[in-house]
């Protein structure tokens, strides 16, 4: 405590950075400095040193004497490169041979390149550049794409000769958020959906006496295209960003790296469990939706004179296996996208929270347009094998 106490004392007793300048003294101009400078402390304004800089005489040189200097740090460089500056304008003389010697070093340093403020005009680029530049970033996106495609093969093989590494015990804990946890959105989703669809389907179907094919109609449009279709967007949104969310954090704090530092591959440990689980639970999630969706079309039925024993015959007439097995296959594809877009947009990202931000969106977007994109394939293929 005594020595802190002397500590505090000595420390509030140092003096504060002071400054004099006399003319006339060696035929110019005399700056002195003494004290101790520093950032923490009320360093003297330059402003007055100027104002003797125009009143010393004509011809006469400008001579620093730091002899009564203390301690010191970059507040003691940058006042000298501000005087030396302004003698430089004036193109009067400095003398430097006063200054201790770091000091003069890093004074050579900070006015070894003068001060350039560059501000260049815009320069509007010409159509085919930017159509070029966005032909190479598109280019390079593909060849991404692609890379991450073979790696996620590559790790798929490892998994099946059974040389893959990462803890099964995060499969199941990944597998759990993408399936069990998912029912709640994906139970309103398709419920919601089936209820529209049956609405608007009775309504016209009633203007022509045939109001018990509404069953045919919600159930076939469920269990072949909305029912996978919707559950993918929903789980492009859900989890899908979450992956991305969550690889991009990683990155962020350099996980990855951490990862990589430990000879564990990336891919191994962090993409195929994702990958798996959403292969694994969108088929599940797609025949629960499609279920879902059927009810709530059932929920309208005696609204247009259709009973719920007709509405149950009659969806069981129309819709066959081979639409609930379309459904499902696209469902599995789906699954993937939605990991790999994920996945791929969180390792792309960068290493700040706006960077997070942007991949998770765009994880979002491509999910979603990949997923549409594919089910327009998917539904010329199946039409033209006559499925």
């Amino acid at each position: 405590l005594v020595a802190s106490r002397a500590l505090i004392v000595k420390m509030s007793q140092t003096p504060d950075p002071l400054i004099t300048a006399e003319t006339g003294v060696k035929g110019g101009l005399l700056i002195k400095a003494g004290g101790d400078w520093s950032i923490h402390k009320t360093v003297p304004d330059v402003a007055e040193v100027s104002k003797r800089l125009l009143e010393s005489p004509a011809g006469g040189a400008v001579h620093l004497d730091f002899s009564q200097l203390g301690a010191w740090d970059s507040s003691l460089v940058s006042f000298v490169a501000d005087v030396a500056k302004q003698c430089r304008e004036k193109r009067i003389p400095l003398q430097t041979a006063g200054l201790p010697e770091g000091v003069q070093q890093l004074a050579r340093m900070a006015l070894a390149v003068p001060e350039q403020n560059v501000q260049r005009a815009p320069v509007r680029e010409l159509f085919f550049t930017r159509l070029g530049k966005a032909g190479l970033t598109l280019g390079a996106g593909v060849i991404e794409v692609f890379a991450f495609v073979g790696l996620s093969c590559l790790a798929i093989g490892r998994l099946l000769r059974g040389r893959v590494m990462f803890r099964w015990s995060d499969a199941g804990l990944i597998i759990q958020r993408c399936g069990a946890e998912a029912l709640p959105i994906v139970t309103l989703i398709n419920f919601l959906i089936g209820l529209i669809l049956g609405f608007v389907g009775g309504v016209q179907l009633q203007k022509f006496g045939a109001s018990v094919y509404m069953a045919t109609l919600v159930g076939i449009a469920m269990a072949r295209e909305l029912g996978c279709l919707m559950t993918g967007i929903i789980m492009s949104g859900r989890t899908g960003a979450a992956f991305a969310a969550e690889i991009g954090s990683m990155k962020a704090s350099q996980e990855i790296d951490a990862l990589k530092t430990l000879g564990l591959s990336p891919m191994d440990f962090l993409v195929l469990p994702r990958l798996l689980a959403l292969v694994l639970m969108m088929p599940l999630l797609t025949i629960y939706g499609n279920v879902m969706g059927m009810l709530g079309g059932a929920v309208l039925a005696p609204a247009f004179g259709v009973s719920f024993f007709q509405y149950y015959n009659q969806l069981v007439a129309s819709v066959d296996l081979s639409n609930y097995a379309a459904g499902i296959i696209k469902s599995a594809f789906f699954g993937a996208i939605v990991a790999g877009a994920g996945c791929l947009k969180g390792m792309e990202s960068g290493k700040s929270a706006s960077a997070v931000g942007i991949a998770t969106t765009s994880a979002v977007v491509t999910s979603i347009t990949a997923i549409i994109a594919l089910d327009a394939v998917f539904a010329v293929v199946l039409t033209a094998l006559g499925i």
